[in-house]
């Protein structure tokens, strides 16, 4: 009888943990990926992150562009809402280096760190660029560098940091 009632009690112990889980939300710079837009900003702005005007200017509805250092790199960060409820479910840095070399050093020191704390599911080593995939128990974190060719001989270099919350994420297609 003492068994039955430990095995219900670690059952309903794990059982709790699993709903409790489902209900965080992934974090960027300890920031839960979670409420409105406004919300949001008011959070980075005290991370010293500061809104961009100009630049959301230029992006489509549902989408707030925001400047600031990440990670030690100043950096653009893009944020992603829902058009209706304007909540929030998507956060990507964007790092631009002129050297293929800083671009790299920081991709392996980035993915070093996210490999000890999340599961890979998807990696590639290739020649055009790196990328990583991280699946956190409340969403997933994408990181990959890319190149871009300005002629002359002219390269820019860009790191890509992508924190998708699991829950949230599902909002913009039901609206």
């Amino acid at each position: 009888m003492i068994m039955k009632k430990y095995m219900l009690f670690v059952l309903c112990f794990f059982c709790s943990l699993v709903l409790f889980a489902q209900d965080e939300h992934l974090s960027f710079m300890d920031i839960p990926i979670d409420g409105t837009i406004t919300e949001f900003q008011a959070k980075l702005k005290e991370k010293g992150i500061r809104h961009d005007v100009r630049g959301s200017a230029e992006l489509p509805v549902g989408r707030r562009m925001f400047k600031g250092v990440v990670e030690g790199k100043e950096c653009d960060v893009i944020v992603s809402y829902t058009k209706s409820t304007k909540t929030v479910y998507h956060v990507k840095v964007m790092m631009t280096f002129d050297d293929r070399d800083q671009t790299h050093y920081k991709f392996y020191m980035l993915n070093d760190v996210l490999k000890r704390e999340f599961l890979c599911v998807k990696e590639e080593d290739g020649g055009i660029g790196e990328m990583g995939v991280y699946r956190a128990p409340n969403g997933y974190i994408a990181l990959y560098t890319m190149n871009f060719e300005m002629g002359y001989g002219l390269s820019t270099y860009s790191l890509h940091l992508e924190y998708t919350d699991s829950i949230n994420s599902k909002l913009p297609d039901k609206e």
